[in-house]
């Protein structure tokens, strides 16, 4: 995979940012610094439903991410959706996907638009998978 410039990042904390014990997740610094200086990021979760970043932001908080690293995360735009989160992709310009669980019905709408491999899964047990990613594409 090629990773085009300004390409648009979408991201899930959970299991993404941190990992299964919900603590921060190794390289997590560097790869924010590294996506939000390069790329347009957006949060694709639960915690952001209605556009308000307010409530991610007090979770990771909550669960040990430095402030240098807030700082970072404060830069990633909110967005809306109701049902499922590719409700949320915009499927007309290039993007990733960074997931630790899709649910069946986000599998099939990524299939719908040939767009799988924009999905990047991210090993919520390891920690390393951003490390991983930064090493090939950072």
């Amino acid at each position: 995979m090629t990773l085009v410039p300004n390409t648009h990042i979408y991201l899930n904390p959970d299991g993404v940012l941190l990992d299964k014990h919900v603590r921060p997740v190794q390289c997590l610094h560097e790869f924010l610094a590294y996506i939000t200086t390069h790329h347009q990021c957006t949060w694709l979760t639960s915690h952001v439903i209605d556009d308000n970043t307010e409530h991610v932001l007090a979770h990771l908080k909550n669960n040990g991410v430095p402030e240098a690293t807030l700082a970072l995360a404060a830069k990633i735009n909110g967005t809306t959706w109701k049902f499922l989160r590719t409700d949320a992709i915009n499927f007309d310009e290039p993007f990733l996907w960074f997931e630790d669980m899709p649910i069946t019905g986000e599998l099939q709408v990524l299939k719908e638009h040939q767009a799988k491999e924009n999905l990047i899964w991210v090993d919520r047990v390891s920690g390393t998978s951003l490390c991983e990613w930064l090493e090939n594409y950072g």
